[in-house]
């Protein structure tokens, strides 16, 4: 998945699952690149709706929930429905901590904050 004038895009995990895992838009991996691209899309959307609300907190882009891979694997094996998914998946929250923007690249950084679910 390209976005037009999409940079170079990383996305640093600390903590949860995904401690010390970074999603790259440049990977050689077709399933990260894309992933990558959605998060970039969601960053962007979390960043335009804190700045158009003026708000300083540049923590408060909103929250990545990632499902447990343990559990979605099984729901996939057994094909739950979306209300089974919606009421039984546990997720691993993360909220940004930081970005930096240079040129063509934006490193942001997630940091894990809870679980539910």
């Amino acid at each position: 998945m390209h976005i037009e004038g999409m940079p170079l895009v990383m996305f640093e995990f600390v903590g949860g699952i995904l401690d010390g895992q970074t999603i790259c838009s440049d990977s050689e991996e077709h399933a990260e690149a894309q992933r990558a691209a959605q998060l970039y899309l969601w960053f962007r959307l979390g960043k335009g709706y804190m700045e158009r609300s003026e708000q300083t907190d540049r923590t408060n882009v909103g929250l990545f929930r990632q499902p447990s891979p343990n559990v979605a694997e099984i729901a996939n094996r057994e094909n739950w429905s979306e209300a089974q998914r919606n009421a039984m998946m546990p997720y691993y929250n993360y909220r940004v901590t930081g970005w930096q923007e240079l040129d063509d690249l934006l490193l942001v950084r997630l940091k894990f904050v809870d679980t539910d679910g």
